[in-house]
């Protein structure tokens, strides 16, 4: 048996993470907790990336041909999804794949979060006033952030960041 509240290769300690909003890569979250989880992200780029900007040959919207395919832990909100394809255009189809169920629970951007909903009433009974089931099953508040990054900076290492975006 692994012991998980030692960091190490599986665990961390509190987790922090900045919004990519408008480019603007702001801080937006420090976790709670004394120790996080560390999850995989990955991704897949199959064919050619269109040409970046500033280089010979640049066409505005040229995305070639390149197929990327994302995978994420846990059920994403689908603003992550969009906010990495927009990040990712010069791929001509991205997408985006997570784990649906409560794999391990909701992933949520810290914009999105509501943190007055996040409590266990929630599970119980979520149509009552203050209570959501989403944040009640989810992974944090730091951790949609924290995913988005890890996606965008995956597609950057793929070559497919697109024009005029940058970390």
């Amino acid at each position: 048996m692994r012991d998980s509240t030692v960091p190490g290769p599986h665990a961390a300690g509190p987790s922090q993470s900045v919004q990519q909003k408008g480019r603007s890569n702001t801080p937006s979250c420090t976790g709670g907790s004394t120790l996080s989880v560390l999850s995989p992200v990955g991704g897949v780029r199959i064919g050619t990336p269109g040409i970046a900007q500033g280089q010979p040959g640049f066409v505005p919207g040229d995305r070639g041909d390149a197929l990327v395919m994302m995978q994420a832990p846990g059920e994403i909100f689908a603003s992550i999804s969009l906010t990495t394809k927009d990040y990712l255009s010069r791929a001509r189809n991205v997408m985006v794949f997570g784990m649906a169920n409560d794999h391990i629970g909701y992933i949520i951007p810290a914009e999105q979060y509501d943190v007055r909903g996040a409590n266990a009433v929630g599970i119980a009974q979520p149509s009552l006033e203050m209570t959501n089931y989403e944040e009640s099953l989810s992974t944090g508040r730091c951790t949609g952030d924290q995913i988005q990054n890890a996606l965008v900076e995956i597609g950057t290492n793929l070559g497919v960041l697109g024009p005029g975006e940058s970390r």
